[in-house]
């Protein structure tokens, strides 16, 4: 009964990074939840993963640094699903080293995928809601 209240039928869910991980278990929850979902990933080899546990979902390509597409994305999603209510930006990228041995173009590449491109997810996905 409690549950109930945090139901999301019928509602449409993009996870950006939603091929694996963080963003997969979020784009779970929001499928068991009752939402339609949309997963973005830089990689169409990233859905293997996904598409055994998720099933069912919109399975789409990109990258958040690119706003362009970001923008197409959210086209696509409504679409094909419906109006977009909800973004979980789970995109991200890490580098596995001490500090002082990451190259400084890595560490410009965390900051463009995991803020810029929240961002720039979340303004695309904003312009929608």
């Amino acid at each position: 009964m409690f549950l109930e209240q945090f139901r999301l039928d019928g509602k449409v869910a993009l996870v950006t990074g939603g091929s694996r991980g963080l963003g997969l278990e979020a784009a779970l929850a929001l499928k068991e939840a009752g939402a339609k979902v949309a997963v973005l990933a830089r990689r169409a080899s990233f859905f293997e993963e996904a598409k055994r546990h998720l099933g069912e979902a919109l399975y789409l390509e990109g990258d958040v640094r690119d706003e362009g597409r970001l923008l197409q994305v959210v086209d696509q999603v409504e679409q094909e699903l419906g109006p977009l209510a909800i973004l979980v930006n789970a995109a991200g990228v890490t580098w596995g080293a001490p500090s002082w041995e990451i190259p400084v173009e890595k560490v410009r590449e965390v900051l463009e995928v995991n803020l810029v491109g929240a961002f720039l997810a979340s303004r695309a996905a904003a312009q929608r809601m």
